[in-house]
């Protein structure tokens, strides 16, 4: 997969070790200056880049958010995927202000490791891979080959009502492979210590999410069809692990849950 990393030049050291370790993974990872020549067209350039990508990582640091040119790419990336789910990665590599992020970053959640940095990112990214190729079918059913024209036009018709059910079999088999996203609102309502963010350490590789005023966005590709229960789990400032509860599938109306010891929290469908 081609990976776009976004980054301001204060960690360019950070960010070829990330390219570097995407690289290893098997990715096709591009820094900007891998691409955009000195005197050159840089906005042009850097355009053509993100076209031809399938995925922004944005390293969200204070500085890279004051960057001209990383809020050009951000721009950059809206214009190429105005829905930024598993097209768009941010990751808090330095803490920053969430009044500073651009709103269509955090339409996804800005993830924040928890531990490695470089390998978490590797570990998402190679999540986000899979779910891409998993939307993407790999061929769809050939049709039946017309009969010779000698069998007339009985023949023919019928001919065509197989070539129909053939074209709706195809229909139905992209729509299914085809997995839904499911965007979702995570609000505290009470809680003794208000905590910083979420992990889903059951879904896939484990992901995390900031609350900002209370209020973390999560979002999940193919949740709709999970049968299987799926744990969400609050993290404190300090590191600590806090208030842990159990759903099912993709929420589809409010849910409010509490743990029993002050914590409560609403979890509903995002539009």
């Amino acid at each position: 997969m081609k990976v776009f990393v976004s980054h301001s030049h204060d960690q360019a050291d950070d960010a070829d070790e990330l390219a570097l370790a995407l690289r290893a993974a098997g990715h096709h990872a591009v820094l900007d200056r891998d691409v955009v020549a000195p005197g050159g067209e840089f906005h042009a350039r850097l355009r053509l880049e993100l076209q031809s990508s399938d995925l922004a990582l944005f390293m969200v640091t204070p500085d890279a958010m004051r960057k001209p040119f990383v809020r050009s790419e951000i721009e950059f990336a809206r214009d190429r995927w105005p829905s930024p789910v598993d097209r768009v990665l941010p990751v808090m590599w330095h803490d920053t202000p969430l009044a500073d992020i651009p709103n269509y970053l955090k339409t996804v959640s800005v993830r924040k490791p928890v531990g490695h940095k470089v390998a978490e990112v590797v570990a998402w990214v190679d999540a986000i891979a899979a779910r891409q190729a998993a939307a993407v079918p790999s061929a769809p059913p050939a049709p039946p080959p017309a009969p010779p024209p000698s069998r007339g036009w009985r023949a023919a018709a019928v001919a065509g009502s197989v070539a129909a059910v053939g074209l709706v079999a195809w229909a139905a088999w992209t729509r299914v492979a085809e997995p839904a996203p499911c965007l979702m609102r995570l609000s505290v309502l009470t809680a003794p210590e208000a905590p910083s963010s979420v992990d889903f350490p059951t879904l896939a590789s484990r992901r995390s999410f900031l609350f900002s005023g209370g209020v973390a966005l999560p979002d999940f590709v193919g949740l709709t069809r999970a049968p299987d229960p799926w744990t969400l789990q609050l993290v404190l400032p300090d590191g600590r692990l806090g208030a842990t509860f159990q759903f099912a599938g993709c929420p589809t109306t409010p849910m409010d849950k509490d743990d029993g010891h002050g914590t409560r929290i609403r979890l509903e469908p995002r539009r």
